[in-house]
């Protein structure tokens, strides 16, 4: 088994708020659990701050459940529905809390567990709900802002930082709850409704890991992606004969819908012998569903069609707008010295690198100069060089003379060897941000993973020449092997 800690990135939010929206219907059980973790980074007291609320819809009125600081401590409660609970755990500012809330519908109450990291966890509780007050459909989920409150004051603002935002249906076991909490899931967990990780690191999108795909359509105003948060989480990979928390709760989610199949099959099976002793009923049936299945299958396969023709349209759209770019980036004769010069500084070590790697240590490039015809800049500020579509008159040129001068190959330094950063189980975007800010390059491949799985998008092998244990060549080439799911 091999078992990393990572240093999850984050959504940290800067006096604005980030909102999901549930497309995909999503109702709750008589119990609903959603837990996240929360670094206050400003904390106003006095003062109220905005950390997170639940819209419901409830026939034709919205019930929310609110999470916020108040005066510097934890308060929570249920709006409509008389008041509020709190004021009796303070928060510390910068440092991480594990922030977890269990509705009871059948004791109508509402538990609340906050776990600062690294301490020990407080519980507090807020009763006297209305039974079955939240029986209809999660419609958003808000965070670093509230829909509404009494409580909301004009110029109330967040500024935190959140991770790893989880939503249960059927809420776990506190002692289940407390062993997960440091743990990234696998996504396939029985009941968990929805999973947004927030270690994206670009765009607007907030992806929802659980199989009902309820991707954050906006996050808007004031927002950033921390990839260096301070929040740690522990992931897994399986190897024969071992396993840890995230493989186990995959194999028993597994062997419980094997069992359940199983039955199910029995089940038909029994089904079946009656229907065959009662005339032939079910292969009657059996025809009817073949028809209907082919009939779906043809109807799909005409969707498919439908999507690849928008799809190749859009490419030939994409295609044509570059094509555009292109020929506007060839019309164009401005060009930076500064570039022009790094470009020429490219050039010259590249070709010392070929002469060298064919001539070996006879031959180098030591020095190369070069002449430039440049006219005076607009204003007569600098120099630009002279547009090729216009006539320019001799006596107005001036010549720039660039001088280089290579290092000798024999001062040539002697290959570094560098710490090559473990990176199994990040995004690739995150990989490729750590390998290249170590000095290596990247080269990545796709590997095709299930959706439910938990890897897609995520390093899943990494692969170069170790000098020694954990080091290679700075420069050299480090392959990342990258979930994709079909």
């Amino acid at each position: 088994m091999a078992l990393h800690l990572i240093e999850v990135p984050a959504l940290r939010i800067d006096s604005g708020y980030a909102g999901v929206s549930f497309k995909n219907e999503v109702k709750l059980g008589a119990a609903f659990q959603i837990e996240f973790w929360f670094r206050p980074d400003q904390i106003a007291r006095p003062g109220f701050v905005p950390v997170l609320d639940m819209q419901f819809a409830i026939a034709s009125h919205t019930v929310y459940v609110w999470f916020g600081l108040l005066d510097g401590e934890a308060a929570f409660g249920v709006y409509p529905d008389g008041g509020y609970a709190g004021q009796s755990f303070p928060l510390e500012q910068k440092k991480w809390c594990h922030v977890s809330a269990l509705y009871s519908n059948s004791g109508s109450k509402l538990d609340v567990t906050f776990t600062p990291l690294g301490a020990s966890a407080q519980r507090r509780t807020f009763t006297g709900l209305s039974p079955r007050r939240f029986g209809g459909p999660v419609k958003n989920i808000q965070i670093g802002g509230m829909f509404t409150t009494h409580l909301a004051q004009q110029g109330a603002v967040t500024y935190g930082a959140y991770a790893d935002l989880r939503l249960w249906s059927q809420p776990p076991s506190p002692q289940d709850t407390a062993l997960r909490q440091p743990w990234r899931l696998a996504g396939n967990e029985p009941g968990l409704a929805g999973y947004w990780m927030m270690d994206e690191g670009e765009g607007t999108i907030l992806h929802d890991s659980s199989a009902y795909r309820n991707d954050g359509e906006r996050v808007v105003r004031a927002y950033a992606w921390e990839p260096s948060s301070g929040l740690e989480l522990a992931i897994g990979s399986v190897v024969p004969g071992a396993s840890d928390y995230v493989a186990t709760r995959q194999i028993t989610y597994c062997d419980a819908r094997r069992a359940a199949l199983e039955t199910e099959l029995g089940t038909l099976s029994n089904r079946k012998s009656g229907l065959e002793r009662d005339g032939g009923t079910l292969e009657q049936r059996d025809q009817q569903a073949q028809q209907a299945l082919e009939a779906q299958v043809r109807d799909n396969e005409e969707k498919i069609k439908q999507k690849q023709a928008a799809l190749d349209a859009r490419r030939r759209e994409i295609a044509g707008i570059e094509e555009e770019e292109q020929k506007k980036k060839q019309a164009s004769n401005s060009i930076r010295l500064r570039d022009f010069i790094v470009h020429v500084q490219e050039d010259m070590d590249e070709s010392r690198r070929r002469i060298r790697s064919q001539y070996g240590r006879v031959y180098g490039l030591d020095k190369m100069s070069l002449d430039i015809k440049m006219i005076p800049g607009f204003g007569g500020v600098g120099l630009r060089l002279p547009d090729p579509q216009q006539k320019t008159e001799a006596a107005r040129l001036s010549t720039l003379t660039l001088d280089f001068r290579a290092r000798a190959i024999e001062e040539e330094p002697t290959p570094v060897n560098a710490w090559v950063p473990q990176l199994e189980g990040t995004t690739e975007i995150f990989a490729r941000r750590k390998l290249t800010e170590a000095g290596f390059r990247v080269e990545v491949a796709y590997q095709v993973v299930t959706e439910l799985s938990g890897q897609h998008g995520r390093v899943l092998r990494q692969v170069y020449n170790e000098i020694e244990s954990g080091k290679a060549v700075l420069g050299s080439l480090i392959g990342l092997l990258v979930g994709r799911a079909r």
